[in-house]
């Protein structure tokens, strides 16, 4: 039994598309296994074939080409977008809203930042927490300038973050943040 090559200038998609068909009617069609004669053999192959032709072949080029095309510019797009949001953000710097918290709660930076785990020091740095990420601070950047672990800055974020406490210190730090700032 003779099966027709594949054409040797198809490239990606389109020769995957030729060796799937090509492999399916070779297991499939009773006529094509059951014929002998090369005239009936291509003739079957190509009554009964979906082979793409070269003109489907041309489209499928196209199609993986304009599909690269814009896989490219949506990708330039979100970044550009991504940098406008971040110029837009007024990024404060998270020792400057610690000093803010610590003059409003009227606490020592230094006890603030140790391991001391007393209920007056956990509210303002549930505070600190919650307004460096509004800023868009990641919970890594956060834990590194308080001294601790990423987790525990999640964990002051999940359990203080909507308490009244909290709440009010974050009213009375952001405009002195807004002050500051400009």
């Amino acid at each position: 039994m003779q099966v027709p090559e594949k054409p040797r200038n198809l490239d990606g998609i389109a020769a995957q598309e030729l060796a799937r068909n090509k492999a399916y009617w070779e297991r499939r069609s009773p006529i094509y296994r059951r014929t002998e004669t090369k005239e009936a053999i291509k003739s079957t192959f190509q009554r009964k074939s979906t082979l793409p032709t070269e003109e489907r072949l041309m489209e499928i080029r196209l199609e993986e080409q304009q599909r690269r095309w814009f896989n490219k510019v949506h990708q330039h797009l979100t970044e550009m977008q991504i940098e406008a949001r971040q110029a837009e953000i007024k990024r404060i710097k998270i020792g400057t809203i610690i000093n803010v918290v610590c003059d409003v709660c009227r606490v020592n930076k230094n006890i603030l930042l140790s391991p001391a785990r007393e209920r007056e020091y956990i509210i303002p740095r549930a505070a600190i927490v919650m307004i460096a990420r509004e800023q868009g601070r990641s919970f890594p950047q956060i834990g590194r300038m308080m001294n601790r672990d990423h987790s525990s800055i999640i964990h002051l974020y999940k359990k203080y973050g909507n308490r009244s406490e909290v709440l009010d210190i974050i009213d009375r730090v952001k405009p002195r943040l807004a002050e500051d700032f400009e």
